[in-house]
């Protein structure tokens, strides 16, 4: 099964969880985790404990706010240090939606802007970086 934590600054993630479960109903495969301003507690303490309550064949995932956030780097670090699951930077409601509904984990990694990957022969290639609608004469 795949377990989803939602963690963020303030409110956002237990704001994310109420609309999967407005959309959804049940996600017990959803769990919120955040950070507040005056937490004394780090946040890798919380997943940790939170990690360890999950089956050992469960797909952890870890969506947080924002790439470079406090939280963000707090999972990257907890997640380098031996704690087995992966962490997505910038989650939305698709993705999460996505994950909670998915009964196996998901093997296709998303490509970013710096993973580019062969040309489809089906697309178009870019050739220069004019602008658009602007014309060149040859």
């Amino acid at each position: 099964m795949n377990q989803i934590i939602l963690a963020s600054h303030g409110g956002l993630a237990a704001g994310a969880k109420d609309t999967l479960e407005m959309v959804l109903g049940d996600v017990s495969n959803v769990h919120v985790v955040s950070l507040a301003r005056d937490d004394k507690e780090p946040i890798t303490n919380k997943v940790d404990a939170m990690i360890a309550t999950f089956n050992a064949d469960d797909t952890v995932y870890v969506l947080t706010d924002m790439l470079g956030s406090s939280v963000n780097n707090s999972m990257v670090e907890l997640s380098k240090n031996g704690t087995k699951f992966t962490v997505v930077s910038g989650f939305n409601i698709p993705l999460a939606l996505t994950l909670a509904m998915s009964p196996a984990p998901v093997k296709r990694r998303a490509r970013g802007p710096h993973q580019r990957g062969p040309h489809r022969p089906d697309q178009p290639q870019r050739t220069g970086r004019g602008r658009r609608g602007s014309r060149q004469e040859g």
